[in-house]
């Protein structure tokens, strides 16, 4: 299974387009788990699922803690901050709320891959928490891209100015810089 994480878009100038890049990223490495999870089932995995897997996992965790970093260490406050976007505070704790209960889920999800990629196979029940885990993965994903993308990041763009837009966009890029030195 070839795994193709696509171009990115959007450049630092533009982050909350470069956040909805993030965003079809996210989906389509979950994609790529749901898919194995399902054809495989816990069996034992060849060249191709064990990369896809193992790219899947990687993303997640490298790539996914900056996203949030993104939006809960500098997108959030900046709209936290700005009175226009005061009705947006509640789904903005929300989606804070969101974001510890994905950790948690990729948590168990990177454990149980991890087994499967070490012993090449997962128990019954392995598999089934697995496939459980990916499954509200996706669900509580949905339903927060949808958000942001429909209220949130719109929000963002009419009310904060460029000055701020441009330091989000910079933050982005401080936080990728410094994870690509040794």
């Amino acid at each position: 299974m070839a795994v193709n994480i696509g171009q990115r878009d959007h450049s630092f100038s533009e982050p909350l387009g470069l956040l909805t890049d993030c965003h079809r990223r996210i989906e389509q490495f979950l994609d790529i788990l749901v898919k194995v999870t399902h054809q495989v089932h816990g069996g034992p995995l060849d060249s191709g699922t064990r990369s896809a897997l193992n790219a899947a996992i990687v993303y997640f965790r490298d790539a996914a803690p900056k996203h949030i970093a993104d939006e809960e260490e500098s997108l959030f406050p900046r709209m936290k901050q700005c009175m226009a976007c005061s009705s947006a505070v509640t789904e903005l704790l929300m989606l804070e709320l969101d974001h510890g209960k994905l950790r948690n889920l990729h948590e168990g999800v990177e454990k149980l891959v991890m087994e499967w990629l070490t012993r090449d196979r997962l128990s019954e029940a392995e598999s089934l928490t697995l496939t459980e885990n990916l499954s509200l993965l996706k669900q509580t994903y949905r339903t927060h891209i949808a958000t942001e993308e429909k209220d949130i990041f719109p929000a963002a763009q009419s009310f904060l100015t460029e000055d701020q837009l441009q330091a989000i966009g910079e933050e982005m890029a401080e936080r990728r810089a410094n994870f690509h030195r040794p």
